[in-house]
């Protein structure tokens, strides 16, 4: 069973396409993020 289900999702920016007609599914046992670095300061 998918979390998230997302379908023929397109991004334009002023006048350039990111991307078109782009689909993904998120399962419950998928990860999403970016860097998960600790930092230290």
């Amino acid at each position: 069973m998918s979390l998230l289900t997302v379908k023929n999702l397109s991004q334009t920016f002023i006048d350039k396409t990111l991307y078109e007609d782009a689909n993904f599914v998120l399962n419950k046992e998928d990860h999403m993020g970016g860097n998960r670095a600790k930092r230290s300061w």
